[in-house]
């Protein structure tokens, strides 16, 4: 399975995006795993001007079934299949540095984050 970063910032042009490695991967879906399911709703996901967090999306490559919809990663919450978890493991601020890492390092520091 290939999992596909977004970062959602840009409205009506290509947001930035890179594919995980396979430890990457196996780290997230890892960490996604132990997510508690957290007490609030997802007002955090609606759509705003700016920086939005991040997409992360899941294409099968025919060696393992793709965990369904995508995930969306943005203010301390995910949301995955409907239902909002706390960050309880960072997963954004780690999105953030392999953003930083993959090239979009001037990118992030103009967010002013």
């Amino acid at each position: 399975m290939k999992i596909l970063v977004q970062m959602d910032v840009f409205s009506g042009r290509p947001n930035p995006s890179w594919e995980l490695s396979p430890s990457e991967s196996g780290e997230l879906l890892k960490q996604l795993s132990l997510l508690t399911e957290a007490e609030t709703n997802n007002a955090a996901f609606h759509d705003n001007l700016g920086y939005r967090g991040f997409i992360i999306s899941f294409q099968e490559d025919g060696s393992t079934k793709a965990p369904p919809n995508i995930y969306r990663v943005y203010k301390g919450f995910i949301l995955m299949n409907g239902k909002v978890y706390s960050d309880s493991s960072n997963i954004e601020k780690q999105l953030l540095e392999q953003a930083g890492n993959k090239g979009f390092k001037d990118l992030i520091e103009s967010l002013q984050l």
